[in-house]
């Protein structure tokens, strides 16, 4: 009896430079027994991931002589074709295996297949991604050993093509591109992804914890000698991916930082911009990075300034964005305030978000998830600035003044007499001036020179702290000063304060009911309307305003207030001016003839 036949080896050369004489070695495999055929497909998946991620002309010549001919593409189409031939040898091959009652080969074709439709469903979805995600993680765990090292290459592709599409796309956008890397790991981003509020998202992962995927799919490769050269032959363009990932995304939010605590919901979600790190006397620029520098804050000279200005120039320059995330301890001396602001100013920022902390939220009481970084955003502006936000915060009409003694407050130039100096009491007279002031969307800042970090941020709290923030906005007039002293303010914002009617009684007289559209364009205006009383800022506020509308080709072209209040000609103008603003984008569709009418506005039942 003739001695039975000893199992065909697997095939373990090096894959670069694949001599020719492997084509008709692979050609002889391909009429053997089913375990040679499963060796000869096992050899040329290797062959076209050689091709691929090795960039080798010698294991492409093989892999496509080994086919049978060339393909009629190139680059993806020419993989793509690749992957279709060896998945119909790898179907005609299980069927053989299971004719011949050839377990082993069997379950080799099985994971093969599975490994290679997924190749050809590119995701159009991220569902999509995590199925296919997962089908290379299950062949590593629990597929063929054999095959084990190709589903790594393919999380290795996954990973890479994810971090490198990351750092092409503007800052704001690159983090939501580079978590989706940890499909590699797990089935679902999204936790991270969620639209929902800081507090209750996990931590954003580092640049190297989502370049340790990829770096464990190198390391596991790098040991089987066949692919050790394929990595080596990579691992410049990996290098320099990596130097460039670390510089692109968010620096890390260390849970040291000495940051001031607030309740959940204060502040609001940080840009994830680059860092500024006043520590110990020094500010350091673009902390959390490996090309971060610092510098001592006790400057004496403007060349001394201008190098630190510089050097926050650049890293603002190197983000795109103009956006930094200021890091202090509450305590910093005011000198060296003073130092950190005039540095971010002469860097041209434009905007400083100050970074604070609050609770995560936790989805159980005994979890505690510990703190996420905050920020109390700060519009630089200044009152020689050509932009058109610099003229917009130069117009403001609130202007808070801030020193060691405490804030001062201007509203159309005129001073109160007295500002409370307990938080408490510093958000009654603001929410006191949103209501005032409805119109008004931002608040414009000076600070004087003997400002703490503290004082600095319980003011912007008591500005736009909170779910319900009584301004949107805080410019800082970054070479402003306090305007020129002027009283009155008290009188003033006290007889707005009286015509702030927030849910007045409104009355509509028109000729005739309009169109269903139009109807409610117009009741919607008329609501509205009741943002312009406050610019009356009669000695005696009426009981009832009656503003006369007339329309003209559907739009708003003149505006009356009936009876105009004596010794009120500049308040009825600014009320004019108000309607004219408000009524401006107002459009009534469906009637172009002339319209006159008439909107009341009464005062709400004490």
């Amino acid at each position: 009896m003739a001695p039975a036949a000893l199992p065909t080896p697997w095939i373990d050369d090096p894959l670069l430079g694949s001599a020719p004489r492997e084509v008709a070695m692979l050609a002889s495999l391909s009429r053997g027994d089913p375990q040679a055929r499963a060796v000869r497909l096992d050899r040329l998946l290797d062959l076209l991931d050689a091709a691929r991620f090795g960039q080798d002309q010698d294991a492409r010549e093989t892999l496509w002589d080994a086919l049978g001919g060339h393909a009629t593409g190139v680059g993806e189409r020419a993989t793509r074709e690749a992957t279709e031939r060896l998945l119909r040898e790898a179907l005609g091959l299980e069927e053989a295996a299971h004719r011949s009652a050839d377990l082993t080969v069997a379950s080799f074709c099985a994971d093969l297949i599975m490994l290679l439709s997924a190749d050809l469903q590119p995701p159009a979805v991220a569902e999509d991604l995590s199925i296919r995600t997962l089908v290379y993680r299950t062949v590593i765990e629990q597929g063929h050993p054999r095959l084990a090292d190709n589903a790594r290459w393919r999380i290795y592709d996954h990973v890479r093509g994810t971090l490198a599409a990351a750092v092409e796309v503007p800052p704001g956008d690159r983090l939501s591109i580079a978590v989706q890397a940890l499909y590699a790991e797990r089935d679902s981003v999204e936790a991270l992804l969620a639209d929902t509020a800081p507090h209750a998202r996990p931590p954003w992962p580092t640049a190297d914890e989502l370049w340790a995927l990829m770096d464990e799919q190198q390391r596991a490769l790098s040991s089987e000698p066949r692919w050790a050269t394929v990595v080596d032959r990579r691992a410049g363009d990996d290098h320099a991916l990596h130097d460039t990932l670390r510089a692109s995304l968010p620096a890390p939010r260390a849970p040291d930082w000495p940051l001031r605590s607030f309740p959940a919901g204060t502040a609001r979600a940080e840009s994830l911009a680059p860092v500024v790190w006043a520590h110990e006397g020094r500010l350091v620029v673009d902390a959390g990075r490996s090309h971060a520098r610092a510098f001592g804050l006790d400057v004496e000279t403007n060349d001394e300034l201008a190098e630190l200005a510089q050097a926050v120039g650049n890293t603002l320059a190197q983000d795109g964005r103009g956006t930094l995330l200021l890091v202090a301890e509450p305590q910093l001396p005011a000198p060296l305030l003073r130092t950190v602001l005039r540095a971010i100013f002469r860097a041209h920022a434009e905007r400083v978000e100050l970074a604070v902390v609050e609770p995560r939220v936790s989805a159980s009481p005994r979890d505690d998830r510990g703190e996420v970084v905050m920020a109390l955003p700060l519009y630089v502006t200044h009152a020689a600035g050509q932009r058109a936000g610099d003229r917009a915060w130069a117009q403001a009409r609130v202007h808070v003044h801030l020193d060691g003694r405490g804030p001062s407050i201007a509203v159309d130039g005129r001073w109160l007499s007295r500002v409370p100096a307990d938080a408490r009491g510093l958000r009654a007279v603001v929410e006191q001036l949103g209501r005032a002031f409805p119109r008004e969307r931002g608040v414009v800042v000076s600070l004087g020179g003997d400002v703490q970090l503290q004082q600095l941020l319980e003011l912007l709290v008591a500005l736009q702290g909170g779910p319900q923030r009584p301004f949107e906005a805080v410019g800082w007039m970054a070479d402003g000063s306090a305007p020129p002293p002027k009283q009155g303010g008290d009188d003033w914002l006290e007889r707005r304060s009286a015509m702030a009617w927030e849910h007045p009684r409104v009355e509509l007289e028109q000729p005739y009911a309009l169109g269903a559209g139009d109807q409610k364009r117009l009741e919607a205006l008329a609501e509205d309307l009741a943002v312009c009383l406050p610019e009356l800022g009669a000695e005696r506020p009426p009981s009832a305003v009656t503003l006369a509308l007339r329309f003209e080709e559907g739009r708003l072209r003149h505006a009356e207030v009936r009876p105009a209040p004596r010794r009120a000609k500049a308040g009825v103008d600014a009320v004019i001016e108000c309607i004219r603003d408000e009524g401006y984008a107002l459009r009534l569709r469906e009637h172009r003839e002339g319209l006159e009418l008439s909107v009341t506005l009464h005062a709400p039942a004490p």
